[in-house]
């Protein structure tokens, strides 16, 4: 005997299965070939058109800062802080803002793209100091590298050495 569609959809072993792979598919944004995951509870807007003003004697991590509807936001070099080469001339501007902290804006190479990460925890590969503490892990999906972030990490350090 067949089961309904609204059965189906009530059915509360049915909703823990999609919601499991909802929690599979998450965006990320590319530095170098490196693929950088944004957890789910970040909010995120790509920069169009947005101008960085350079603030003389700054750290190598800070690119400067952008005004956005008002507000004067930090930009961060992800290429430094990734350790990465920055072989683009025209980079992208990612907002990121978090729940915790105020946002801020990244550098990247590439508007930030939705993946499938399902199958592919078997292969996590935890991080041993090779990326920043704010990297967790590695996750490598056919010949790509994703690296799992927490970015709750990142905004906390940039907040500390302003």
């Amino acid at each position: 005997m067949g089961k309904s569609m609204e059965a189906l959809k009530n059915n509360p072993d049915n909703r823990q299965e999609k919601s499991n792979n909802i929690s599979h598919s998450l965006f990320c944004y590319e530095i170098d070939n490196k693929r950088v995951l944004i957890e789910p509870e970040i909010q995120m807007e790509v920069l169009e058109e947005t101008n960085v003003y350079p603030v003389p004697n700054a750290p190598k991590w800070y690119s400067g800062v952008t005004s956005l509807r008002g507000d004067i936001l930090v930009v961060a070099n992800m290429h430094f802080l990734l350790n990465a080469v920055n072989k683009q001339e025209n980079n992208r501007l990612l907002r990121l803002k978090h729940p915790s902290f105020p946002p801020i804006v990244l550098v990247i190479d590439t508007l930030p793209y939705q993946i499938d990460i399902a199958g592919s925890e078997e292969s996590n590969k935890k991080n041993e100091g090779e990326f920043p503490r704010w990297i967790k892990y590695s996750i490598t999906k056919g010949k790509n590298t994703f690296l799992y972030s927490d970015h709750s990490i990142l905004f906390k350090s940039i907040q500390n050495k302003m």
